[in-house]
């Protein structure tokens, strides 16, 4: 992703079946379905866009990824709060809140989150959403997790608690992999494995299953045996368009990334056709679906025709629910 606005939320889309495969690792994929994510940006005049789009957009929508949440830290001064532990997860405090609203970046993003819930469940009850971590350097999310996991865990389960109290609930916990990266191999093994038990454990209280994903657009310090045990999906950041840090989906399959576990993605901000090629890729290897950076945006002009992207991307997962094979657009 190229943009950490964090007022806003991005939506995924995606189609799940709660649950675990036979061997033990997070396997959510239905026999006859495969998965449509969509972020999307969605703030200020942008929300606009979620607001005008058709019930048929939301009902092409699983997963509504929301970006971002971060970490609290005092070395980050926009986003510490003092009345935190350092290490707790909490919204980003967004500095691109509108100028009429009083309150705080962090109230606002809360406020925003729960209108766009309530917006698209009305239209899709069945749509899950998914919390992002966002990623930049001047946050260093990743290396304070590591330094504070303990801390980390417990406010990532308060956070859930908070959301399903005021009655805009999430179903899960992505991390966007950009920069900065695990410190090791080893970090990564722990930190996802401690995440992991965290959300089956309120699971089990909370009589749901919970998503752990990650949207990454490197490899550094990950390893398939990881990705495949404790994450639901790997949203892989393929993007062609110049200016993206290409990753292909081939990385990922070296490492040993099970295909049922891999989203292709495209970059749909930039270039609009984008999409295409993600469609493609999650043909030829059979992979779990695709996602889109971003919903409603079409080589950079906003407009709420989303179903420029998410129609095809629909067609081409869901076959059980048009009558054709899988693979024809």
């Amino acid at each position: 992703m190229t943009k950490m606005w964090i007022v806003v939320l991005w939506l995924a889309v995606s189609v799940v079946v709660s649950g675990c495969g036979d061997d033990g690792t997070h396997s959510n994929i239905p026999n006859t379905a495969g998965i449509v994510s969509v972020f999307n940006e969605v703030y200020d005049g942008n929300s606009t866009l979620v607001n005008t789009s058709s019930s048929q957009d939301y009902q092409q929508i699983d997963f509504m990824y929301i970006a971002f949440v971060h970490i609290n830290n005092p070395d980050y001064t926009q986003n510490y709060d003092p009345s935190l532990p350092t290490g707790a997860l909490d919204w980003e405090n967004t500095p691109h809140k509108p100028s009429t609203y009083a309150g705080t970046g962090k109230q606002w993003e809360q406020s925003a989150y729960c209108n766009i819930y309530n917006l698209a469940h009305s239209k899709n009850p069945d749509m899950k959403f998914i919390v992002s971590l966002g990623w930049g350097d001047g946050f260093n999310d990743i290396p304070t997790i590591e330094l504070n996991l303990t801390t980390f865990t417990n406010s990532l389960i308060e956070f859930i608690t908070k959301q399903h109290q005021l009655g805009c609930p999430i179903d899960g916990f992505d991390i966007d992999y950009e920069v900065p990266k695990f410190t090791s191999n080893a970090s990564f093994q722990s930190v996802s494995k401690t995440i992991r038990q965290a959300l089956d454990t309120q699971g089990q209280t909370d009589g749901k299953h919970y998503y752990f994903t990650i949207t990454p657009n490197n490899t550094i310090n990950l390893d398939g045996n990881t990705l495949n045990t404790y994450f639901d999906y790997v949203n892989v950041q393929s993007y062609g368009y110049v200016g993206d840090l290409y990753c292909p989906v081939s990385n990922f399959i070296s490492l040993g990334v099970k295909a049922n576990k891999i989203l292709s993605g495209a970059d749909t901000q930039n270039k609009g056709d984008d999409y295409k090629q993600a469609i493609s890729t999650f043909k030829s290897d059979k992979l779990a679906g695709v996602f889109a950076w971003i919903f409603g945006c079409i080589d950079n002009t906003w407009s709420p025709n989303y179903g420029n992207v998410l129609t095809p991307m629909w067609n081409a997962t869901h076959p059980s629910r048009h009558g054709f094979f899988m693979g024809e657009e």
